[in-house]
């Protein structure tokens, strides 16, 4: 593993990360499900990736976090290109980029507090400093009354936000979340928005998926990319008629 894959902390963060897909592409079955992505994730940034349902949205996080090799392009982190996402490298890469699922898997009887310490502890972090943490964001994302509580008896908002919680602590880098911001309503979706704007501003790039034309008027800062039949196009700054036409609607 190479000098600048190697994670070091600085207090609560660690040092930033930059993720590059590069002609990514997927392909399963005789399907292609993305095809020539080309992706940079870079310290602080916050992208969003608008798309229909079934356009490939969770197949792209899942290649920008390592967790899926693409059936072909490249993979890069820290200008490190990572052929094979079981190695070693991959994996301690993996530790440190949080993701925010839409329906989110625990440990189903095990208090929401232990879930969240059970990443911290994968990343390396001390107990102390976990329960310092988790305290903490239980506190930002207005839930330290379910700390106690088994996952299996939350709400699906609440199981939310404990990902949320899981996601942060520790001192991720990059923050990466699919359609979690969907499905709610809005007086609960923007607050858990402003906590994670919040926690991210600065230190950590953020990632959001959404069906939604709106969560970009929420975020106005975001670069804006739209996924349709499995390619990636950056909507951000095309003049109001063409991003008319990318919406399928007449210019």
């Amino acid at each position: 593993m190479g000098p600048s894959l190697l994670i070091k902390f600085h207090d609560k963060v660690q040092t930033n990360m930059r993720i590059e897909l590069v002609d990514a592409e997927f392909t399963v079955g005789g399907h292609t499900i993305v095809k020539g992505i080309n992706l940079v994730v870079d310290s602080c940034n916050t992208a969003i990736v608008r798309g229909k349902s079934t356009s490939g949205k969770t197949t792209l996080l899942d290649i920008l976090r390592g967790s899926l090799r693409p059936t072909s392009g490249q993979w890069i982190v820290d200008g490190t290109s990572i052929s094979d996402p079981t190695t070693s490298a991959a994996r301690a890469i993996r530790k440190h980029i949080g993701y925010i699922e839409q329906s989110p898997s625990f440990h189903e009887h095990c208090s929401a507090f232990d879930n969240v310490l059970v990443a911290a502890s994968a990343r390396g972090v001390n107990s102390a400093r976990a329960t310092s943490e988790a305290l903490e964001l239980f506190a930002d994302f207005g839930i330290s009354h379910v700390r106690s509580r088994v996952i299996a008896e939350l709400s699906d908002w609440e199981r939310r936000l404990v990902a949320a919680a899981r996601a942060f602590v520790g001192g991720a880098s990059v923050i990466i979340v699919d359609q979690s911001f969907d499905g709610h309503d809005e007086i609960s979706v923007r607050t858990m928005i402003d906590v994670v704007v919040r926690l991210c501003a600065g230190q950590r790039a953020l990632v959001a998926t959404t069906t939604s034309e709106n969560l970009d008027v929420i975020l106005p800062h975001a670069s804006v990319y739209e996924l349709r039949d499995g390619c990636l196009t950056n909507i951000s700054n095309l003049p109001s008629e063409e991003m008319q036409s990318q919406n399928g609607e007449p210019s």
